[in-house]
């Protein structure tokens, strides 16, 4: 099941395509193309490498692969690549450059204090960027206190965070939960070129107060206002289609909130146990509420109206109070047989008789 170069220096899988170990590299190396993955270790404490090019068939680099290797000093991660494990560069303490070109970023190249030269090529590709990622290198050192950018890229917060937070104006991409249980932050703006606010981003904010959303946002993403307990109104641009879930949770500050015809999906529990929040108006583009999307408000508008095309619930069929009207609220039947209130407002309609058309 294995098979060596010619030399008998690496070991590989029978195909070749899965480097299993070179434990005698030294100097430059170059991986042969066609080599699809390097596994566990298959350069631990290669401490006489200084350099190694990665071929384009490359997908995955494993776990603790170049683990010591403390002369390495640069390296090219080619844009092939989609995964690269944990701790896979932990001891390359001499590790000065490097070349990311493919679009997922994780905390790979964290506390690798020697590194000072990032070069992120095709930045508006980039799908994923851990929080920092680069902290406690020499590079992240040498900022300011303040945002950290990478052209188009949030990668971080350096020192404390302000109670101003003004995302710049071509910024596309922050990592998730970047803000996550900052306090002190009271007021954010958010520029039309972020296309989607992540999961988690200001999360347990509990002191923000105002937020703006510039016409350009398309979704936000699940949890990212969650128990944000100052908010009393929010803004949502005619941009956006989707509200993640849990998206704002819990804000039960929160008055009013005005949904663009936009809006595609509201998920579920988007606006759970927000007990002050007044909904009175809801568009027709609306294609799915997930389960409690607003469980525990209590003041929904007795004049609210909401559509929902039945064929966009998974769970069951949708059951009308009217077919010709819109419904005043929302049930569709699971298969064991229980109804499930996508809105729940028992406290706002009298029963209704429901129809099976």
């Amino acid at each position: 099941n294995f098979s060596t170069s010619d030399d008998g220096k690496i070991l590989y899988s029978k195909g070749k395509t899965i480097l299993i170990a070179y434990p005698s590299a030294t100097g430059d190396i170059t991986i042969p193309d066609g080599v699809i993955e390097m596994t566990w270790g298959a350069f631990y404490n290669c401490t006489n490498i200084t350099s190694v090019t990665i071929p384009d068939s490359m997908i995955y680099i494993c776990d603790w692969v170049f683990y010591n290797c403390d002369g390495l000093t640069n390296i090219i991660i080619p844009d092939s690549v989609t995964l690269i494990g944990d701790s896979a560069f932990s001891g390359c303490s001499n590790l000065r450059k490097i070349t990311i070109r493919c679009n997922k970023i994780g905390r790979n190249f964290c506390n690798l204090p020697s590194l000072k030269d990032i070069v992120i090529e095709n930045t508006n590709n980039i799908v994923e960027i851990a929080k920092d990622a680069f902290v406690g290198t020499e590079w992240y050192n040498n900022h300011p206190d303040g945002p950290i950018y990478y052209n188009n890229l949030l990668l971080g917060y350096k020192g404390e965070v302000s109670d101003s937070v003004i995302i710049k104006d071509d910024c596309t991409y922050i990592p998730t939960s970047l803000f996550k249980d900052c306090n002190q932050i009271k007021y954010v703006k958010i520029p039309a070129s972020l296309k989607l606010i992540p999961d988690s981003l200001f999360f347990n904010c509990e002191n923000l107060q105002e937020v703006i959303m510039s016409n350009g946002v398309e979704c936000i993403g699940s949890n990212s206002f969650s128990n944000c307990k100052a908010i009393k109104n929010i803004n949502i641009p005619n941009s956006v289609k989707d509200i993640g879930d849990y998206a704002f949770y819990n804000c039960d500050n929160l008055l009013t909130a005005e949904f663009p015809n936009t809006i595609n999906n509201i998920g579920k529990g988007a606006f759970k146990s927000c007990s002050s929040l007044v909904v009175q108006t809801s568009p027709d583009s609306i294609a799915n509420i997930g389960d409690d999307a607003f469980a525990g408000v209590s003041k929904l508008s007795p004049g609210l109206r909401i559509a929902i095309r039945k064929e966009t619930f998974k769970n069951g069929r949708m059951l009308y109070s009217n077919t010709k009207d819109k419904v005043p609220y929302l049930i569709y039947l699971k298969e064991n047989g229980n109804y499930n209130y996508s809105i729940y407002c028992e406290s706002c309609f009298p029963s209704l008789p429901v129809s099976n058309n």
